[in-house]
């Protein structure tokens, strides 16, 4: 979960972006093989004015539907 301030949350599509590329692109050593691993993840925004956790329960679901659509994504309200 990651939690930031209003001005930061406008550019949190492109520092999602950002991860995903740079999680993709790094590979891993195991034994005799390369790894490759991805990242899906579910964004919302809390707007103050509803329960904590429903902005988590919202987040979840978008997490799910990522992974859904094929993984390597990021879905949110946004």
């Amino acid at each position: 979960m990651l939690s930031v301030g209003e001005k930061a949350y406008e550019n949190l599509s492109a520092a999602i972006q950002k991860v995903l590329e740079e999680v993709r692109n790094e590979k891993y050593q195991y034994e005799d093989n390369c790894i490759g691993v991805t990242v899906s993840a579910g964004v919302s925004k809390w707007s103050g004015k509803e329960k904590f956790e429903h902005t988590i329960s919202r987040a979840d679901g978008y997490l799910y539907e990522a992974k859904e659509r094929g993984k390597d994504q990021y879905v949110g309200d946004m």
